[in-house]
């Protein structure tokens, strides 16, 4: 973060700051920085960092960063910036043009209840980058010049206070794809709620319906898609995204895609509601990420919930094979899915537990091919 030449740590804490360190432990200059929407701040305490929110701020407003930052150079030269979510809920009309979804919700009386949650871009010198004329400083904000301008960007949440401070907001890490040739792409979302594509001002990459961001699709499915879930609606829901082409292995001539967790509408009517909503099901998604639509295969169904996981894209049948989407569930299932929704030889497999986190693929000791792994929580 120093442009020094040495890595610094990084880590988001359940005090509402994000930390940085040198590499002797001592804090990085400009280190920590308080992460809350100045613009809904009243006052901040300078002896506890205690924040006092505006009376029209409303909803549950949250304390915690509860996912990991990404790291990426959104603005060129220097160092590199730190994007972050938070589990903030602030009560509203979700800043997003929702299209299907926000039409189903509408219908059964779910929009009055949404909120939004913030994710948020750091200068790497934090607090003592100089704020701009015209930010928001309200009294004893201890960073007001730390953000970028555009940032935070407020992102709707569907479900708010859906668990403790796991489930507020957003505590789910965002995505960055930094591509040589192209401005950096941020893929973010809430709790349960869309997936925004961001450009490195805070923008969507994706334009504006009506003055409110665009967001990742949540139907119609795939002409190839397996889901038979309430109108054909997805809901990105308690994982984190990924940007990755799935396309051929190489890479080469394949566009960038972003791969999610979701749930169907129905599903989360059924947790949500008595008795049992049907048709439902659990799911994994990916869309293309220039037009923000399914690609043929997907959404894929999943046995169950993917609780806090986030899926990757791994090339599983050799130097000729293509990419794979590769996500676990709460119901131990690993599946592997393409492009067009066809499963990897040999898939699926069974984990014989509940698997949080997702998979991981690479080399292992002096095995000649490459692993998949993944852990439950049993310890196995």
């Amino acid at each position: 973060l120093q442009g020094n030449g040495t890595l610094d740590v990084v880590a988001a804490s359940m005090d509402r700051h994000v930390y940085a360190w040198q590499p002797g432990g001592k804090a990085a200059p400009g280190w920590p920085v308080e992460v809350v929407d100045p613009n809904e701040v009243q006052t901040v305490d300078p002896s506890d960092g205690q924040v006092t929110f505006l009376p029209t701020a409303g909803g549950d407003t949250g304390t915690k960063l509860v996912d990991t930052p990404a790291i990426a150079q959104l603005v060129p030269g220097g160092p590199p910036q730190v994007i972050v979510t938070s589990n903030e809920q602030y009560s509203g009309a979700p800043n997003a043009s929702l299209g299907t979804i926000g039409t189903l919700f509408s219908l059964l009386g779910k929009l009055s209840g949404a909120a939004n949650s913030r994710v948020y871009a750091i200068w790497p010198d934090g607090a003592l980058h100089p704020a701009t004329a015209g930010a928001p400083d309200p009294p004893g904000y201890p960073n007001p010049g730390a953000f970028l301008p555009g940032w935070p960007v407020a992102i709707a949440d569907l479900d708010p206070n859906l668990l403790p401070d796991i489930g507020d907001g957003a505590s789910n890490g965002p995505a960055v794809a930094t591509v040589p040739g192209s401005s950096p792409l941020i893929a973010v979302q809430s709790d349960v709620g869309p997936v925004y594509l961001l450009h490195a001002d805070g923008t969507s990459a994706l334009g504006t319906t009506g003055g409110l961001p665009n967001v990742l699709s949540s139907g119609p499915s795939g002409a190839k898609s397996n889901s038979t879930g309430l109108v054909a609606t997805s809901i990105p829901a308690l994982g984190a995204p990924i940007l990755a082409p799935l396309g051929r292995a190489s890479g080469k001539g394949s566009s960038l895609d972003v791969v999610d967790p979701a749930e169907s509408a129905g599903e989360l009517l059924d947790v949500s509601e008595p008795a049992e909503q049907s048709p439902h099901d659990s799911q994994l998604d990916a869309w293309d990420a220039a037009t923000g639509n399914f690609l043929t295969g997907f959404p894929q169904v999943m046995d169950s919930l993917q609780f806090f996981d986030q899926p990757i894209v791994a090339n599983l049948t050799g130097s000729r094979g293509k990419a794979y989407a590769v996500e676990v569930s709460s119901d131990s299932d690993l599946r592997a899915f393409d492009g067009r929704g066809q499963e990897a030889p040999g898939f699926p497999k069974l984990t014989g537990g509940w698997v949080t986190g997702g998979a991981v693929f690479g080399s292992l000791g002096s095995m000649t091919d490459q692993v998949l792994a993944a852990g439950t929580r049993e310890g196995e």
